[in-house]
């Protein structure tokens, strides 16, 4: 055909094959799959938050042990247990995402399982739910389960307690705290010396008068 009528009548362009349609276990898989990278990365943030907790705990006993925040033991505990209690409750933020993580997970591997038995509605796969079971809220009952596993309960309790115990058994030092306490020391003796020179003032002037009628 001559290359004018090419315009006119275009071959037909061959075109790619649909894509093969994935199996329900091929489906079930790869949501799996996607699901483990999701409870991996909230495992990682959990321990992140451990870390930024226990270097915000030492930092701010340094600064308590060191007389940086004054001798009141009470603004120390309060901002130090606050923090905690904070990065807990962000943790069981991300304990409770890979607790749905895990639900999710372990209904596909049930359905998988039950696959072979006469029960075709039980076994049927339903998916991919990620968006849908990622979206749901997290309940305060799972936020509970979280905080209940050993890695944050063993590390947040201890924590807590250190932070009372510190509270009460470190004594404020450093420069600070010296020239705090040098400044109320210097009041009490100044106050200390007005006094004697006070009473030393009379003291003197009887004396004298008592000279005086000696001589007389």
């Amino acid at each position: 055909m001559p290359d004018f009528l090419n315009g006119l009548f275009p071959k037909d362009e061959k075109t790619s094959p649909p894509p093969v349609p994935m199996s329900d276990d091929a489906q079930a898989f790869e949501e799996i799959k996607l699901l483990q990278a999701i409870i991996a990365r909230q495992d990682d943030f959990k321990a992140r938050t451990k870390a930024a907790a226990v270097t915000f705990f030492a930092a701010l006993t340094a600064l308590y042990a060191r007389g940086d925040l004054g001798e009141a033991r009470t603004p120390y505990a309060l901002i130090t247990l606050s923090a905690i209690v904070l990065f807990a409750f962000l943790e069981t933020s991300y304990g409770g995402t890979m607790i749905k993580a895990e639900s999710r997970v372990s209904k596909i591997e049930k359905r998988l399982r039950k696959k072979r038995s006469s029960d075709r509605k039980t076994s049927r796969y339903e998916g991919p739910r990620i968006g849908r079971t990622m979206g749901e809220v997290i309940t305060w009952g799972n936020r509970w389960r979280a905080f209940k596993r050993p890695r944050t309960a063993w590390f947040y309790v201890p924590l807590f307690l250190v932070t009372l115990g510190a509270a009460f058994a470190v004594s404020p030092t450093g420069e600070r705290a010296a020239v705090a306490s040098g400044q109320g020391d210097g009041s009490d003796g100044g106050s200390q010396g007005a006094r004697v020179e006070s009473n030393a003032g009379p003291t003197k002037g009887a004396g004298a008068g008592a000279s005086e009628d000696g001589g007389d």
